[in-house]
């Protein structure tokens, strides 16, 4: 109960920042907007746009997008030993252990995810393999691979943005491997192999570049993580930051490739001992997504108008063009509607003749 109320004030408090940024930058644009010249508005039919509501929300942008990840898993023992039987999984025990009769009192293994003890292990002295932390360093490393799906809702400001998201990752762990004494200590597979990982996440960028239809947008995510019911304790806290290249084709349709690092952690303890292990999960990532957010003008009521670009009827209420579909411009200049010439698209550039 106290991790579900710790969720909701944090989505909570998010999204009443995102509500108060949102009304405080229309007062400001509201602002902006009366400080034109009065003399004007006596001469001129001002045209009229949005109400303030579609003004609003043609600000919010709504994006989902899909990729490819890698998690290189990593972790070190401290104080703790190690025992590595023929054809066995390695199983870690405490040094201080009670040890009789060539039998280790308790000793542990899938430390991982979910810790399993071993009670009364025998040692078999001609065969086993033991070492501890004080003579050498135990350290395992595994890479493994996972498809996020992530859903966003973002607030543009100038040239800012704030917002928030969520994400499930299909999660695959991989083989854990040692990464000193290799020829004494094998490898080792987890119980568990696949796993649905979750992310709730405040979203902060600004846009560093702009050129044409292209921009990039350094983006950050600082949210909660739960890797999924097969972990004792799956929650924490993650960051992740990234560029987003994004390419517009309309005033409310674009398309963007984010590569971002993140970084997370968790622990699990050994019962009954002293012992933890502290496992350091970064990751890359590689997504691709669509962005879309309302228009901000309403579709021309008139439905065999053919104009192409913001226009009135009369009345001063502006109407957008009802020519384009949502990946084209809907307020194209001269020449965006057609920037390459017929005769240069596809095979038609290598006819004598291509009409």
């Amino acid at each position: 109960m106290v991790r579900k109320d710790h969720y909701l004030n944090f989505f909570t408090g998010t999204c009443l920042l995102l509500v108060l940024f949102m009304l405080s930058s229309v007062q400001v644009q509201a602002q902006e907007n009366e400080n034109g010249p009065i003399i004007f508005d006596r001469f001129y039919n001002k045209p009229r746009g949005a109400y303030n509501i579609r003004h609003l929300l043609n600000r919010l942008s709504f994006g989902v997008s899909s990729g490819y990840g890698k998690t290189y898993y990593k972790h070190e023992f401290d104080n703790a030993a190690i025992i590595q039987k023929p054809g066995f999984q390695p199983i870690i025990f405490n040094p201080t252990s009670l040890i009789t009769n060539d039998t280790i009192t308790t000793a542990y293994v899938n430390w991982f995810n979910q810790v399993e003890g071993v009670g009364s292990l025998p040692i078999n002295t001609a065969t086993d393999y033991i070492t501890s932390t004080d003579s050498t360093r135990i350290v395992y490393k595994s890479t493994s691979r996972g498809i996020p799906i992530v859903l966003t809702l973002h607030y543009d400001f100038l040239k800012y943005r704030i917002g928030v998201g969520m994400s499930w990752e299909y999660h695959k762990v991989k083989e854990f491997n040692p990464k000193y004494n290799t020829a004494n200590l094998a490898s080792f597979q987890p119980e568990i192999q696949k796993e649905r990982f979750k992310r709730y996440f405040a979203y902060l960028g600004g846009r560093v570049w702009n050129y044409y239809d292209y921009s990039a947008v350094v983006d950050a995510q600082i949210g909660l993580y739960n890797l999924g019911v097969q972990f004792v304790d799956p929650k924490g806290i993650y960051f992740n930051l990234g560029v987003s290249v994004e390419k517009e084709f309309s005033e409310y349709f674009s398309a963007f490739v984010r590569p971002s690092i993140e970084y997370k952690r968790f622990q699990t303890s050994l019962p009954e001992t002293a012992l933890s292990v502290n496992h350091n999960m970064p990751s890359i990532f590689l997504n691709v997504g669509v962005q879309m957010n309302l228009p901000e003008l309403r579709k021309c009521k008139i439905s065999n108008c053919e104009t192409q670009i913001n226009h009135t009827h009369g009345g001063g209420k502006e109407w957008r063009s009802r020519s384009h579909p949502f990946y084209k411009k809907q307020n194209p200049h001269y020449g965006e509607n057609y920037p390459r010439l017929y005769k240069y698209k596809w095979l038609k550039k290598n006819k004598l003749n291509p009409y």
